[in-house]
C-alpha cells in the first residue's frame, strides 16, 4: 500500500468546500467501499475468462493506470497543482 492511499484519501478534502465536505466524504466513501467490494470480483472474472493466473495482475495494473488518468483529470479540472 504505502503512501498513495493516504494521498488519494486526501483528494476529496481538497476538492470540497468546508460546508459540503461531510456529504461529499459520504459520497466518496460510498463509492470507495463499493469499489472495494466489486473490484476483487472483477479480478476473479478476469482470471476465469483469461484462464491465466496473471490476469488478476493485469487487471490490477489497468486499474492503477485508470487511477493515474483520473488523478490527472482531477488536477486539470481543479486548476494548476499547488507547488
Amino acid at each position: 500500500m504505502g503512501v498513495p492511499p493516504g494521498l488519494i484519501m486526501a483528494l476529496p478534502a481538497q476538492a470540497l468546500r468546508p460546508e459540503a465536505r461531510a456529504i461529499g466524504m459520504g459520497v466518496y466513501y460510498t463509492w470507495y467501499y463499493a469499489a472495494m467490494a466489486i473490484l476483487p470480483a472483477g479480478a476473479g472474472l478476469a482470471r476465469d475468462y483469461a484462464g491465466s493466473a496473471a490476469a488478476p495482475m493485469a487487471f490490477a495494473a489497468v486499474t492503477v493506470l485508470l487511477c493515474v488518468v483520473a488523478l490527472i483529470l482531477f488536477q486539470t479540472a481543479q486548476g494548476s497543482p499547488e507547488r
